[in-house]
């Protein structure tokens, strides 16, 4: 680097907490395990009591760096907000005096001091870095202590952004349960408003799945959907391309990748897509291929409306078979559910449509904010990109001279 870009080893910004608990310890402090670290993310999970864990513990404090040395391809470091006791498998760091306390914690989520813990480690199975193996790695560090935090302060207020907008998402999943709770036990009136049990217990009938509105029939899943096992659509990832046709699985991963080769596309939607090794369901409605035979494809028999149905098999928690146990046909086909009039359905898909367009809207903008956080932590962390503080050592000095 330049000389703009000053380097320093990181036993310069903090110094090992070597203090360790043994025996008796005060239960009115926590005890943070590597468990309770978020990976890739400075946050904490939870916290458990002191006497959780009878082993020897390292005791930290306030404002310490604590830095998983386990299995550091985790990824796994934050700032302690609380004093109290953790696992001797993260290192207790105490940021040095001149250096702002929540620049020394960013320079500790760093890609590269990851990098170097991943690289340092020793072990097979259960791989360990050390202080001694990290101390001597050098990192961007401006000078100017005010430099170093206003980038903290930076990286703090797009944490705060991507907390609070998880946060909503979280607020907004629960809603939208509730909701489909609500729709699919009650449903809509002709005035679009969900129907009382209590009040009006004559608009409701006992049924397999118990009380439900006493228009709504109950009916087998395989009455309503046809099934469809999509071989020809099967794409190796050896096929992946970096934008093109989306190659789906059902898992949480959904989109694997892109293809660019348009003969034999799926794009009969709308369309649930199942697959019977993961018992994961994913609702689509654009054209796709998939990525092996283990996929099977729902569609209309009848007029429903699909998205409908879907969120019906969501809160039934539709799990055919055990965890090893592939997907049969004679299962699904057997699963019964309520069924409202096909207009009613459509009432309760648009109002849960809203709901997961909300969802996605906000799931969109948390991805925005963790590039731009990526990208933040890399221009400011190594120097690339400067701060101006220029505004802020002003203000200091009016203060002072005040």
């Amino acid at each position: 680097m330049s000389d703009r870009t000053p380097k320093k080893p990181l036993s310069d910004l903090a110094m090992l907490r070597t203090e360790k608990i043994f025996g008796t310890k005060d239960n009115t402090k926590p005890y943070i395990g590597l468990e309770h670290i978020t990976s890739g993310e400075p946050a904490l999970i939870a916290s458990a009591t002191a006497n959780s864990s009878i082993s020897t513990n390292s005791v930290f404090y306030t404002g310490d760096v604590l830095f998983g040395k386990l299995r550091p391809n985790l990824r796994k470091s934050l700032v302690a907000p609380f004093d109290g006791y953790c696992s001797t498998d993260i290192l207790v760091l105490q940021p040095n005096s001149g250096f702002d306390p929540g620049f020394v914690a960013r320079v500790f989520q760093r890609e590269e001091v990851f990098n170097e813990a991943v690289r340092t480690a020793e072990g097979t199975k259960m791989p360990r870095t050390s202080w001694g193996n990290l101390k001597d790695f050098c990192v961007f560090v401006p000078d100017n202590y005010y430099e170093q935090r206003q980038i903290a302060r930076i990286l703090d207020t797009l944490d705060e952004a991507i907390q609070k907008t998880e946060q909503l998402i979280t607020k907004l999943k629960a809603i939208k349960q509730g909701m489909l709770h609500d729709l699919l036990t009650r449903g809509l009136d002709e005035n679009g408003q969900l129907r009382d049990p209590v009040a009006h217990p004559e608009q409701f009938k006992p049924s397999p799945l118990g009380l439900i509105p006493r228009e709504w029939e109950v009916k087998k899943l395989g009455e309503i959907l046809d099934y469809e096992q999509p071989t020809k659509y099967i794409v190796k990832s050896t096929q992946y391309e970096e934008y093109g046709i989306p190659v789906l699985t059902a898992g949480k991963s959904f989109i694997l990748g892109y293809t660019r080769e348009r003969e034999d596309i799926y794009n009969n939607f709308p369309v649930i897509i199942f697959d019977d090794f993961t018992t994961e369901s994913k609702w689509v409605t654009f054209p796709f291929k998939v990525k092996s035979s283990a996929m099977k494809l729902l569609k209309n028999k009848e007029k429903t409306d699909l998205f409908f149905v879907y969120n019906v098999m969501q809160i039934l928690n539709f799990k055919p078979g055990s965890e090893h146990k592939r997907f049969w046909i004679s299962e699904y086909s057997k699963l019964v559910i309520p069924l409202p009039s096909l207009s009613e359905q459509q009432q309760c898909a648009y109002i849960l449509l809203q709901m997961e367009s909300m969802i996605e809207k906000e799931e969109n903008y948390l991805s925005k904010l963790r590039l731009l956080k990526k990208g933040l932590m890399h221009d400011l962390l190594t120097g690339r990109v400067r701060v101006n503080i220029q505004t802020e050592e002003n203000e200091h000095e009016d203060r002072h001279h005040s």
